[in-house]
């Protein structure tokens, strides 16, 4: 027994084409009731035209559609740069006036708020540093380990003649 179901569009429109084609050659005196309907040769082969001709609409519309998007990606990636400027832009001016950013379709900015577990983290944090010394500990540590890398050059012990034309 064969398997009479297809995989996919493109198999089963393959199936329909190969089927059409064999009524129309060798059975269009073909006479097949279903459902208490009886159906003539060329009402099967009608029937088959149709599926494979809105199939390979939908093909096409699909790779249009499929073109159409990647237009639409491209573009809108190309321009997100300028779009997010001018809502930036327009946050900035009028700041938290609801009514006039609405008008452009936005809302105001939402200020964040910490949690307390995450207040609570950098408290922690902060005593940790102040325990250690700090960053400005870390930084003196540095700085003196850099001194210390350099060698001090001595200075010219040079005098300096006094001017005036008086000599002692």
């Amino acid at each position: 027994m064969s398997n009479d179901k297809k995989n996919n569009k493109t198999e089963r429109r393959e199936a329909d084409r190969l089927l059409a084609q064999g009524i129309q050659q060798k059975s269009l005196n073909l006479a097949i009731v279903v459902a208490n309907t009886t159906y003539t040769g060329q009402q099967v082969v009608d029937m088959l035209t149709k599926r494979i001709s809105l199939g390979d609409a939908t093909d096409n519309a699909h790779g249009a559609w499929i073109g159409a998007a990647q237009a639409e990606t491209g573009y809108v990636k190309q321009t997100q740069p300028v779009i997010n400027a001018v809502k930036r832009q327009l946050r900035t001016q009028y700041g938290t006036d609801a009514t006039t950013l609405a008008a452009y379709g936005l809302t105001p900015q939402a200020t964040t708020t910490p949690s307390t577990a995450v207040k609570a983290e950098a408290v922690k944090k902060r005593a940790a540093t102040k325990a250690a010394g700090g960053k400005k500990a870390e930084q003196k540590a540095a700085t003196a380990q850099a001194e210390v890398a350099v060698p001090a050059v001595p200075a010219a012990n040079s005098q300096q003649a006094p001017t005036g034309g008086k000599q002692q």
